[in-house]
């Protein structure tokens, strides 16, 4: 079937992707043309990008000098009250001094954890838009056995999502966390066993999630694309047969398939790259976030109690958690996306 860009409609692409950037300068129909064209620009991708990193940087350097405060602040108190005879006023102005610290590294990473559950949101919303868009593009550009094999998929991956990772994963990576905090309460560990039990879980279930979803595109990738292509080497073979206009008839529709190839490839190109938009500024603020505490546990480490340094060191594992989460999301869609244009090509 012949079609071009211009009877495709992005209206509800366009709006979406206006919500979830919150900016008027990323469109995805110029995105596709300039991608079909062979255009290398950034779109202007890379100047949001760096605003996104100038304001996450200031908002993470009055977090780290609070923290590194109240960690320090933590150990004068702490050497000052060892002088006394009774050695609990030490352990009294500790605790004082790690609730301060535990409520603002908690409400931090609260607000990380959003974050990052909102960032999922915008995914899940663009593509609720791109999968009928794109897959209708591969139906018409290839066969339908293939669109529909593939839909499925793309289906099972956002059900794996609100199911599994919002509704488990975000969760169970808070009371990891959390865990741990209480955990470094006291000096004898009574919880570590648990949380790292919880941490453990939460990486199986990604991995897993990331092994099943690549399992079943190369195995829709095996036999679906052979079916349509398949039907369409039977139609070329029928359009040549007929007398006089055979030959031409075949060349033309060789080339409808290859611009029909073109637009389904720009179509996917322009998709993952809006992706990359979606989650570039979470995985930075999440990698500020751990940076910010890496550098925090090298200050406190030579004056602070070795329970603070303990409890800072978990609260950037739970980070590195989240960046996982986020990693992982992308990586389902993008491989999708990939091997669906790879195998019809």
């Amino acid at each position: 079937m012949w079609f071009t860009l211009e009877d495709l409609d992005f209206e509800d692409l366009e709006r979406v992707l206006e919500e979830v950037t919150e900016s008027h300068s990323i469109s995805f129909q110029e995105l596709v043309q300039s991608l079909m064209q062979g255009e290398t620009a950034d779109y202007g991708i890379k100047d949001w990008v760096l605003r996104a990193v100038l304001g996450e940087w200031q908002s993470n350097r009055e977090i780290f000098f609070l923290l590194l405060g109240v960690g320090l602040a933590s150990a004068i108190f702490y050497q000052i009250s060892s002088a006394f005879i009774n050695k609990q006023i030490a352990e009294t102005s500790f605790y004082f001094t790690y609730l301060i610290f535990l409520t603002t590294s908690a409400a931090g990473f609260g607000l990380l954890v959003q974050t990052v559950g909102e960032c999922i949101g915008k995914v899940k919303q663009f593509m609720d838009v791109l999968i009928p868009c794109f897959f209708g593009v591969v139906s018409l550009s290839y066969g339908s056995a293939t669109a529909v094999g593939y839909y499925k998929v793309t289906i099972l991956i956002m059900a794996l999502i609100n199911g599994v990772l919002l509704a488990v994963v975000l969760p169970a990576i808070k009371v990891a966390v959390l865990l741990q905090m209480i955990n470094h309460l006291t000096k004898e560990e009574m919880v570590s066993k648990l949380s790292a039990v919880v941490g453990q879980a939460v990486k199986i279930c990604m991995k897993s999630i990331l092994a099943v979803i690549i399992g079943l595109n190369t195995l829709e990738g095996l036999l679906l694309p052979t079916i349509d292509k398949v039907k369409l080497h039977s139609l070329g073979k029928a359009v040549a047969l007929l007398p006089g206009i055979g030959g031409s008839a075949k060349t033309v529709a060789e080339i409808i398939a290859g611009t029909g190839t073109l637009v389904r490839n720009a179509v996917g190109a322009a998709a993952c790259l809006v992706l990359f938009v979606l989650i570039s500024l979470p995985v930075l603020q999440t990698i500020l976030f751990l940076v910010t505490y890496r550098i925090l546990a090298v200050c406190l480490e030579p004056v602070a109690d070795k329970r603070l340094v303990g409890a800072v060191e978990e609260i950037g594992k739970g980070g590195s958690l989240l960046l996982q989460v986020m990693v992982t999301i992308f990586l389902l869609f993008l491989i999708t996306i990939a091997v669906v244009c790879r195998v019809t090509s």
